[in-house]
């Protein structure tokens, strides 16, 4: 599934409602195009939004 700017900006505000819901989304596993648009867009770091990355694919 291609991430682009919509779903950026749809995780932004959905971890930013999370947020102030006092939770969070996890992303789980995502694959290695989507993970690598993650990180240039420095998801970890949207408020209400966590990454969870499994040990054999870091």
């Amino acid at each position: 599934m291609p991430v682009d700017s919509t779903g950026i900006s749809g995780l932004f505000e959905v971890g930013r409602h999370a947020a102030a819901c006092g939770t969070a989304v996890i992303v789980r596993t995502p694959s290695p195009p989507v993970l690598r648009v993650l990180e240039i867009v420095r998801a970890d770091r949207f408020a209400g939004i966590g990454i969870e990355i499994p040990p054999s694919a870091a």
